[in-house]
């Protein structure tokens, strides 16, 4: 794991072709800047910097989606809540809304104080880059089930006017990203 402060490390890995593995608890400019910084390094070196915007774009969004995962359950865990409990969790994920989603800054510090973080690997195989981002905070089933209808609406669809006039879902936001990232 790479400390994704440290560019020189950063920098070698990409250079030789090596994995990168970059965890963070939560995302700043900071982080952002390096992200695309390394991005438009690998996308330049294949020869794909034509992209970037796209795959910045995507990243992003599932940063934010690791991250307010984590985020929640960090809530969960400071208002005592029980995340897996039905009841609990419609009470939880209307505080969450009114309180975090539209100042998520709000949560930064007990997220960096949490156990949550979330991980972005790189890997360079002949033309082909291969990117993963994950969070160590396990998938409910509910969240799972609106991720699932979202993918498959977002394959009916021809643009995004489209899908948002169908499928908007406030329980945490838009609900309109993964069908962004399939869409792009």
């Amino acid at each position: 794991m790479v400390d994704i402060t440290n560019r020189k490390i950063i920098s070698s890995k990409i250079e030789k072709g090596e994995p990168l593995k970059l965890s963070f608890k939560y995302v700043n400019e900071k982080v952002l800047m390096v992200l695309n910084s390394v991005l438009a390094r690998l996308l330049s070196k294949n020869d794909q910097i034509y992209l970037l915007n796209s795959v910045i774009t995507i990243l992003r969004e599932l940063i934010i989606n690791a991250l307010k995962a984590n985020a929640k359950r960090t809530f969960f865990l400071k208002t005592d809540l029980d995340i897996n409990d039905e009841s609990q969790y419609q009470k939880g994920m209307e505080k969450f809304k009114k309180e975090i989603v539209g100042d998520f800054d709000s949560i930064e510090a007990d997220l960096k104080r949490s156990d949550f973080y979330v991980q972005i690997s790189f890997e360079q195989a002949s033309n082909t880059i291969k990117i993963t981002v994950a969070n160590n905070s396990p998938i409910l089933p509910v969240e799972l089930d609106r991720i699932n209808y979202r993918i498959q609406k977002a394959i009916q669809y021809n643009d995004f006017s489209e899908a948002y006039s169908e499928i908007e879902d406030d329980t945490e936001g838009a609900g309109l990203g993964i069908v962004l990232t399939i869409l792009l």
